[in-house]
């Protein structure tokens, strides 16, 4: 077997770091699936337990790694934490790898944008039982400014 050449290396570097993106998006949209719907802020307060009310400091809130470094559980009380949270992450952050490794590299910005914006959409959908038209209008207008954006990259770049 050869070793890997600097461009192979560099390929697989930036892949793995797309799908580590890809984690904390997933994480950060569980926030704004869980919040937004019932009128809550993405910014403030900050996660917290919602039976003991413990608040999750950053070392427990890595994505996937801390739920399983807890085995599921509140750090403070025990209480299960849903799998949903890092199963949205692992989705997320596969897809976001699998997006870098297939697509060309000039489409990939308004494709992990497109995938964001219709997580964030069916997710909320299916937890809430209905869509929310905050998060669907917000998905929708950032999907197409980095799409947008994507095209106008395109365009300059086949001058």
């Amino acid at each position: 077997m050869r070793p890997l050449s600097s461009r192979d290396r560099m390929r697989t570097f930036i892949i793995g770091w797309i799908a580590a993106l890809g984690l904390c998006v997933g994480s950060f949209l569980t926030v704004v699936i869980s919040r937004v719907p019932i009128g809550g802020s993405i910014l403030s307060p900050p996660s917290a337990c919602p039976r003991c009310g413990g608040h999750i400091r950053w070392y427990d809130n890595l994505p996937v790694l801390s739920w399983i470094a807890l085995r599921g559980r509140c750090r403070h009380c025990g209480v299960p934490i849903a799998a949903r949270y890092p199963l949205l992450e692992l989705v997320v952050g596969t897809t976001f790898g699998m997006i870098a490794l297939l697509a060309r590299p000039r489409f990939v910005p308004a494709l992990l944008a497109t995938v964001t914006g219709a997580v964030a959409t069916v997710a909320t959908w299916l937890l809430h039982g209905r869509p929310n038209g905050k998060v669907a209008i917000a998905s929708a207008v950032f999907v197409v400014l980095i799409v947008v954006a994507t095209v106008g990259v395109v365009l300059i770049g086949s001058r």
